[in-house]
């Protein structure tokens, strides 16, 4: 998954292991919040992965306070628990990530 941010819209495309395109996705969050749009595109990019059947998935983000919030690392980000652990959840789903 990748994705580009435009003001508080982000676009992403998404490729499976061997580099072959296989859907985008726009949303925008009405948020001001680099950390809060990554989580949320990260949330909305697994759900999506994960209902059309993909079931080996890379997921990059190159944001490292998100990337250690998700992984636990960080727990500054108390606020947004719910988002957190939802996307903690869709991780631990059967499927390789």
């Amino acid at each position: 998954m990748e994705g580009n941010l435009h003001g508080d819209r982000v676009e992403h495309d998404i490729w499976d292991a061997a580099g072959n395109w296989l859907f985008a996705f726009a949303a925008s969050y009405g948020v001001s919040s680099v950390l809060v749009a990554e989580l949320w595109s990260m949330h909305k990019g697994l759900r999506l992965a994960y209902d059309r059947g993909y079931r080996r998935v890379i997921l990059e983000c190159d944001n490292l306070t998100a990337v250690n919030t998700i992984l636990g690392v960080s727990n500054k980000q108390c606020i947004l628990c719910y988002l957190v652990n939802s996307i903690r959840n869709l991780l631990l789903k059967d499927w390789d990530v």
